[in-house]
């Protein structure tokens, strides 16, 4: 053993490669040795010694070799390796922060020896992205392909899954949606779009989502209202609206009423209205629509009141899903000026 001349202390083998010198001088191995209870050893007798890399790793942490082809874990001084150690086939063996061991690709999430795709624009948000667009993702247990996105990353605190964007154009045509078509979605992630009632039932069953509108109105204001809760049904209950939780925004509370309402579209008329379809009031669009406003439209009994320009509001406060040129995009602080708007955005994100 060597004394040494100032205050020092060893390494040993359960902390190769630091110490906490409190204590005058002592004695101390020399290089090639650490301590181990009251002597000093090899490093090669230490039970966490490494011989490809030649040293001693410390307790609780791993080493993965140059190629990735083996994990070696320290744990109570005993050194255990798995030997043909697979990185997934969605990942790369490499260096980050000075830690190699196997990192999922782009586009997939996971300890890197398991990979999987995004599974909503969250994931995405984590891994690093923070620009928005359009990614592929595969929610849990979602039994189909991946499907592709649009992912707002900017937006209050980004990682926002697109499921309804609507981009006023007097060059498209508006046509009616059926139920089958509301049922698997409609349009580009890039642009005018509902992602799929049945897309929409997998999101929100995988985690607790919060739910948020955005408005830009013809005079560039921007308005937004959020729910702290969203999740609906599947379709044998008709994609029911069953969690709303709190709102929030300056929108104003456009989903009172929807709560609790299955979905309806041109062919299928699921509303609790008693006097009329509100799909089909709503130029066969589709909505969670309520009872608590439509039969207000048509309670004194006149046929007549069906065709009356309040009626075309009054089966919801909010649908983002409206014709334009007949109806108009209805939210609640737009209650009297349906056709101000030019873009809205539906979008979830995780509840934090």
């Amino acid at each position: 053993m060597v004394l040494g001349p100032t205050c020092e202390c060893d390494r040993t083998c359960q902390e190769p490669t630091w110490c906490n010198c409190n204590g005058p001088e002592t004695c101390v191995c020399p290089d090639g040795f650490l301590m181990n209870n009251t002597g000093c050893v090899p490093e090669q007798e230490c039970g966490c010694y490494h011989d490809e890399g030649r040293f001693v790793l410390v307790d609780g942490y791993e080493y993965v070799n140059h190629n990735c082809s083996e994990k070696c874990i320290c744990s109570n001084d005993q050194l255990n390796c798995k030997p043909d150690f697979p990185c997934s086939p969605n990942a790369s063996c490499r260096v980050e922060d000075g830690i190699r061991r196997c990192y999922c690709d782009d586009g997939y999430v996971g300890d890197g020896e398991t990979c999987k795709l995004y599974t909503d624009c969250y994931d995405a948000y984590q891994a690093g992205h923070r620009q928005d667009g359009v990614f592929t993702i595969l929610p849990y247990r979602w039994p189909e392909s991946s499907f592709n996105v649009s992912c707002d990353m900017t937006t209050s605190g980004g990682g926002w899954t697109v499921i309804q964007r609507y981009i006023k154009d007097p060059l498209v045509q508006y046509s009616p949606i059926m139920w089958e078509v509301y049922k698997t979605g409609f349009g580009s992630p890039s642009g005018r779009h509902w992602l799929g009632n049945e897309k929409i039932f997998f999101l929100t069953t995988q985690r607790n989502y919060t739910l948020r509108f955005d408005f830009v109105t013809a005079g560039g204001s921007a308005t937004y209202q959020e729910y702290s809760m969203f999740k609906i049904a599947n379709e044998s209950d008709n994609y029911r609206l069953i969690e709303l939780g709190n709102n929030s925004g300056n929108a104003g509370d456009g989903m009172d009423g929807s709560l609790g309402q299955q979905f309806s579209s041109g062919n299928r008329d699921n509303d609790e209205c008693e006097r009329i379809d509100c799909s089909r009031q709503h130029a066969y669009v589709g909505w969670w629509f309520s009872n608590k406003w439509c039969n207000e439209c048509c309670n004194d009994g006149d046929p007549a009141c069906f065709w009356f320009d309040i009626c075309h509001r009054r089966c919801t406060k909010a649908n983002v899903n409206g014709d334009p040129s007949f109806a108009g995009i209805t939210f609640k602080i737009f209650w009297n000026d349906t056709h101000n708007i030019t873009s809205t955005e539906m979008k979830i994100r995780p509840v934090e």
